[in-house]
Order: C-alpha cells, then structure tokens, then sequence
C-alpha cells in the first residue's frame, strides 16, 4: 500500500485520514464532534467484523433448521432491541409512539423556566386510537403530533399544531417499520398532510445497534418537510444505555425556517429500579442558513419516575445549562417540571419484570 492522506468536512467538522505502507490507518478529527463521529464509526465496523468472524467459526447445522450462530444472532438481536424499547417507551420516545399500535390518550401540563426568557406553560393532549377492525394495522391520531415532532428538544417530543389523521402500518418487524400518515392540521387554517416513515435497524456485535429513520410529509400550506435521524445503541453490562443521535431536517422555502438543521445529542440513560430513570443529555444543534453555524448547545439532567399506585401517573424534572448564539453565548441555565397522563401505554413494571435479562 502506498502512503497516502484524505481530507473532508463532515457536521461542520474537519476530518483528516493518513496511512502508511505498512498497512496502518490514522485519524485525526478536527473538532469534538468530528471526533465522536469518527469514533463511533470506527466502533460499528469493528462490531460488524466482530459479527462476521463469529459466523464464520460456528458450523452449520443440517436440514432445513437455522444455524448455531443463527439462532445466538437472533436472541441477541432480540435482546438489544427489548433494551432499547424499554428505555425509549419509558422516556417517549419518538420513535417509539410513532411505532406504537396500541391505543393511548396522553396529557401533558408542563412550566419552563428559564434565566433569559419568560416562564412558559403548556398543556399538550395527543391520543392514538388503534381501529381493531383492521388487525392494528390503522391507528387514528388526534392533537398535536403530524409525525414531524418538536426538533430542538428531544425531551418534548411533541408539536404544537393540533391534527387529526390516519396511520396505516405496511410493514412490522424488529429490522423493518413502515407506515403511511395522512391527515388534517388545524392551526393557521386548514391545512392537509401526507406522507412515508421509514425504519431500518441492523444489530451491531452483541451490544449495540443502528438504526436510521427517515420520515417525509406535504403539506398543502407550506410544501415539503424531510426529517432524517440515524441512532447508534449500545448497552452496557450494568445496564446502563448510550445512544449518539444525528438528526437532520429540512423543509421547504415556505416555511418559516430555510435550510438544513442538524441536531447532534449524546445520550446516557439508566434505570435506578422499575418506575424511576435518569437520562443525561448532550445535544448540540447547527444550521445551514444563513450560512453554516452553531445555534445552540445544551446540558441536561432528566428525572422520570412512574408512580407506584397510579401507573399511568408520571413525574419529571429537567434541569439544564444552555448556551445560545440568541444570547450571545451567555450561560442560560432553566428547569422544566412536566406531569404526564398517560392511559393505554404498555410499558408498565410487570413488562419490565419479563425483560430483566436485558441487564446483563
């Protein structure tokens, strides 16, 4: 192998690769996220090589029955994925509500506090009614969720504008989600919508997972929204959950907002015991318009606990530091305390009995 270098730019960070004739590969990110990125990818072609080699040392069995590695494949893939549901069903998710069958009503009063803005209220109502007649492949959506949900805070994973709508579910399984939604929304006059998501996950070794979503709607009043968001999973032996998320969206020139928007969160979560969890957050977001920069970045601590005798009750509370170019880069720490309502939900503590083995 001859020497060589490659240079590139990848989420606003610089990124240089060098090898040598010896066989031997460097890389030297430029930025923190730039390393991140780098090293989670490095990380997932280790952990499919580590994949690949094990099914090449585990013999095949004859007939028609699935292989040794098969079959330890499938269990492990199967347990990664019930890690996964867990926590996001827990803390909502978006990716888990929008893939959710069952019927659920949920309530929301919030107060956000916040050391350079007013204190904000609100009460926010959305519910998912799965129609049996039609073997839960379609649920009716009513309240504020077109599907898009809230980018700038994962811990408000829902929008403001009131719809009302149909999701049919085409395709199920753990590796593959697919679904069509279309609908009304409400807010600003009458406005119609429609449009894909689309789910791909693929197990990574025997503790991680990734995982891309890419979800598409039109809307007759302001044209294309497009929201692409990738997820990289791994779980520890204490139980204990990572997840690197980026996020990506893009809307059309009649939106308020022109350009593409990044979001880049770092994620751990555990589970103290069965009703309480913490999640601790990194997230930073960028922006193409009106040309490349940093918005904003943010620290955050989340606190949900699950009552013990109402187990559709929940409690959080989310401090957090912001640093904002609105505000010139000035510390801007806030606190938000949220009760949720929810009925229908199916991840109540029994199921989290059955999946004990998730720890490790």
């Amino acid at each position: 192998m001859q020497n060589g270098a490659f240079k590139g730019d990848f989420l606003y960070s610089k990124y240089e690769i060098t090898f040598s004739y010896q066989g031997v590969m460097k890389v030297r990110p430029h930025g923190l996220h730039g390393l991140v990125c780098v090293l989670l990818a490095l990380y997932a072609v280790a952990g499919a090589a580590q994949t690949g080699s094990e099914a090449a040392d585990q013999p095949v069995q004859d007939g028609a029955g699935l292989s040794r590695f098969e079959m330890t494949h499938r269990r492990i893939e199967k347990k990664v994925n019930a890690t996964s549901q867990w926590f996001d069903a827990f803390f909502d998710d978006q990716n888990y509500l929008e893939e959710d069958a069952t019927s659920r009503v949920r309530v929301r009063p919030e107060l956000f506090l916040r050391k350079k803005e007013a204190a904000k209220v609100k009460v926010k109502f959305a519910a998912k009614v799965n129609l049996p007649n039609l073997s839960r492949k379609a649920s009716l959506i009513i309240g504020g969720d077109d599907g898009t949900g809230d980018f700038e805070n994962s811990v408000d994973s829902t929008v403001n504008d009131p719809t009302i709508g149909m999701q049919f579910f085409t395709k199920q399984s753990r590796r593959w989600n697919t679904s069509i939604t279309a609908g009304l929304k409400l807010k600003n006059g009458l406005a119609f919508f429609a449009g894909p998501r689309l789910r791909f996950l693929q197990p990574l070794g025997e503790r991680s997972q990734f995982r891309i979503v890419q979800t598409i709607r039109w809307f007759t009043d302001n044209g294309w929204d497009t929201r692409t968001r990738l997820d990289f999973d791994h779980v520890l032996r204490n139980g204990i959950f990572l997840r690197q998320t980026i996020d990506g969206r893009w809307r059309a020139d009649k939106h308020d907002e022109e350009g593409f928007r990044t979001r880049v969160s770092s994620s751990v979560t555990q589970s103290l015991n069965r009703t309480v969890g913490l999640q601790y957050e990194w997230f930073t977001i960028f922006h193409t318009k009106p040309d490349n920069h940093v918005d904003s970045t943010t620290l955050s601590l989340r606190f949900r606990k699950q009552s013990k005798k109402a187990e559709w009750l929940f409690y959080e509370v989310v401090p957090q530091i912001a640093f904002e170019d609105e505000f010139d880069w000035e510390i801007n720490p806030g606190i938000r305390l949220r009760v949720e309502i929810i009925f229908g939900k199916d991840n109540r503590k029994g199921k989290r009995r059955k999946e004990d083995d998730f720890l490790w």
